[in-house]
Parts: structure tokens; sequence; C-alpha cells
């Protein structure tokens, strides 16, 4: 299965969906920070870092450049609520809102994202593999 996670925080890729690299075709869409004056470094340093952590360089993305034409083959999307923007992100990129997890720690967010249609998930590694295991059952 191909998952495409987007996130604005490399440590969340690593702590959140480093357990899915061995079973799964993972890609990242690093959505910098909007407050990160110097994206560049951020970007930059979140690809050295995530290929450390084992992520495979040809399939870290900067925001939605180089990623697009990948969109229509995802299994799965894994969001970060990234700071309310979501719709935003699904609307502009045309990712199928049927395929899309929000991700988030915060009960209130999800309960918002829910509201607008959205299935959610808790921030642990666990629920993602369960979704997942339940997803190949399909």
């Amino acid at each position: 299965m191909k998952v495409l996670v987007i996130e604005d925080g490399a440590t969340d890729i690593v702590e959140v969906y480093s357990g899915l690299l061995r079973s799964y075709d993972l890609h990242v869409s690093f959505v910098e920070p909007i407050t990160e004056a110097n994206q560049d470094v951020v970007f930059n340093g979140a690809v050295e870092y995530l290929s450390l952590k084992g992520f495979d360089k040809d399939k870290i993305y900067r925001g939605f450049s180089g990623c697009r034409e990948i969109i229509s083959s995802v299994d799965v999307f894994f969001v970060d609520s990234l700071e309310g923007k979501v719709n935003d992100v699904v609307e502009m990129n045309e990712i199928p809102k049927s395929k899309v997890y929000v991700v988030t720690s915060d009960e209130n967010i999800r309960m918002e994202y829910e509201r607008s249609g959205y299935k959610t998930l808790i921030k642990k590694l666990s629920y993602i593999l369960v979704t997942m295991r339940r997803l190949e059952r399909k």
C-alpha cells in the first residue's frame, strides 16, 4: 500500500510513522511551519534527519512539489492538523477526502474535523498500525 504522510514536524514523522517503513511504500510531504524564517534550512535539515532515521530521500517532498503526480496512486493519506489548514491542503491538491485521516493528539481538533466529515486518529504509531491492518483487509 502506498502511504503519503503530510506533516510539518520531522520529529513527529519519525515517532509516529517510522514503524511503517518496512511494510509500506511510505512517502512524506514535509510542510514547513509558516513561521519559519529560513525554510530552505528547515526543509534540508528535515530531509537529513529523516534519511538518518531510515526514510528514503527520494520519497520526501517539500510541500507538494514533486509529489502531485503520485497523489492519484496513494491508498491512504495521514495528515497532521497543519494549524487548521487540512481543508485547504485537501482541496488545493485534489486529495480524495475518503482516503484522508487527520492525525492529531488534540481531542478538540479531532472532533472538529470529524464534524467536517474527516476520519481522525490519535497521533500514535499504534493507532496508525491498526488502521493500516484494517485497510489491508478491505
